[in-house]
């Protein structure tokens, strides 16, 4: 959890230094406010996994249930179409 959210802070970091580029330009770019809705539906994603009470049997080294099963699949899908958004974002500039 501390490798993802250092990596979750770095990239904000960085994300927020190059939008300061050109905010207005970035702001009107469907592909960059579709990055930025994914990033938030993926920390709801990460509530929802976190409030789940099978989320802390897992953790002390139980079975993991289906939901959170299900939770790591749609994690897995809304990151990639982040990478996918943010790759978009220059193309439709």
């Amino acid at each position: 959890m501390r490798v993802a959210a250092c990596g979750l802070v770095l990239a904000a970091a960085t994300g927020f230094l190059l939008f300061s580029t050109r905010p207005l330009t970035y702001a009107e770019n469907p592909a960059f406010l579709l990055k930025l809705g994914l990033i938030g539906l993926a920390m709801l994603n990460v509530a929802v996994v976190h409030t789940n009470p099978e989320w802390q049997v897992a953790l002390t080294g139980g079975a993991v249930h289906g939901s959170l099963r299900a939770s790591a699949a749609v994690s897995l899908l809304i990151w990639a179409a982040v990478v996918l958004a943010g790759r978009w974002i220059g193309f439709l500039q």
